[in-house]
């Protein structure tokens, strides 16, 4: 087994935090690196979608903004200490024009970028894309108004966050303009605990991308 470098900052540093293998000790059952954006998109697929992602071998890490999710993608790290699949999970994202090579939001130039610098070392990784502008747009309206009374609605505030010409960053708009504050894990826990409490799920295809995630992992050609 080979020693794991011993770096203390950076994205690579992040990821072996993550895994746990700091101390050169790589784990036992992992048949795939599901990274996502940040803490945000990894609390709502723990509390929903924990069981089937663990045992199907799917280790999730965090990042933190797409920079870094692309970045911690590209590492040789993951070559030469981990031979496993690698899925990118990634907002704002339609996959079919990244293929097409049109993309359209940030996400996906960053993308186009990506996958022509991974097909040039040979190294093929996952994609799936979330067609809401980020995930916390799956929390089911019933629990957010239970949260935020004024709520307006996830159908609304995605179509008038898409038809601006130029698009601030999600969460930070959405704050500003629809009081809706989800950027601490408080409030995002309190929105969890209402549709818990309710016996409410994720809206939209948030499922069905997780059960095309778990899809690669079981047949990975």
């Amino acid at each position: 087994m080979q020693q794991l470098p011993d770096e203390t900052t950076g994205p690579r540093q992040s990821l072996a935090e993550q895994l746990g293998i700091r101390r050169g000790e790589l784990l036992a059952g992992i048949n795939a690196v599901l990274i996502v954006e940040g803490p945000q998109d990894r609390l709502l697929l723990d509390r929903y979608y924990a069981p089937d992602l663990r045992g199907a071998g799917v280790a999730v890490v965090r990042m933190h903004g797409t920079n870094h999710v692309l970045a911690t993608a590209e590492l040789d790290f993951l070559d030469r200490y981990l031979d496993v699949s690698i899925i990118l999970l990634l907002d704002n994202t339609h996959v079919d024009r990244v293929k097409r090579g049109e993309p359209v939001t940030d996400e996906e130039r960053k993308l186009v970028e990506l996958l022509n610098r991974a097909r040039a070392r040979d190294r093929p990784f996952r994609t799936v894309g979330l067609d809401r502008p980020d995930i916390l747009c799956y929390l089911h309206d019933d629990a957010v108004r239970k949260v935020f009374p004024d709520f307006v609605g996830w159908d609304k505030i995605i179509a008038t966050y898409g038809a601006l010409s130029q698009r601030p960053p999600f969460k930070k708009w959405l704050h500003t303009t629809h009081k809706v504050k989800l950027t601490t894990p408080g409030r995002i826990e309190a929105v969890l605990a209402a549709m818990k409490a309710a016996g409410l799920h994720p809206v939209g295809d948030l499922t069905r991308k997780v059960n095309e995630i778990l899809g690669y992992v079981t047949d990975p050609d």
